[in-house]
């Protein structure tokens, strides 16, 4: 008998309530968990996978963002709760365009992401990477 709850059972309804709208495919592992399609083509779609202790939110062609609660003592239905809990709400600042994504070479040279995003590229994301939010490319000035 099984009793322990996984990030998946947790995560695919959390998704489904707080984006009622959106294309959002579930699938059966070793797939992701879920999928949205993307907004714009040069950003990707976003994979989430179920990675057991943690989700891994792969933006296919910028970056990925791991997001566990690093800490060993948290039961398995406690992480999975926190684990969703963040995936919802960095999907809610992503979604509103308030996460910077940047990437090098559609992210085989290098990618990553700041948070929030309030309409200026910082000087720390690499000058020769193309830059994104989720419904756009931002163009430097």
């Amino acid at each position: 008998m099984r009793n322990e709850v996984t990030i998946r059972e947790i995560l695919v309804p959390a998704l489904a309530a707080a984006f009622p709208g959106a294309s959002m495919c579930v699938a059966a592992p070793p797939e992701p968990v879920v999928v949205f399609p993307a907004v714009c083509t040069e950003v990707g779609d976003i994979h989430i996978y179920d990675d057991g202790g943690e989700a891994t939110i792969f933006i296919e062609n910028v970056t990925h963002h791991h997001v566990t609660p690093y800490d060993s003592e948290v039961t398995a239905s406690d992480r999975a709760q926190w684990v969703t809990q963040e995936v919802v709400e960095f999907l809610h600042a992503l979604f509103d365009d308030r996460v910077l994504l940047w990437s090098r070479q559609q992210g085989k040279g290098g990618g990553g992401w700041q948070q929030p995003y309030e309409g200026v590229i910082p000087g720390d994301i690499p000058e020769d990477a193309d830059v994104f939010v989720w419904s756009r490319r931002v163009e430097r000035t």
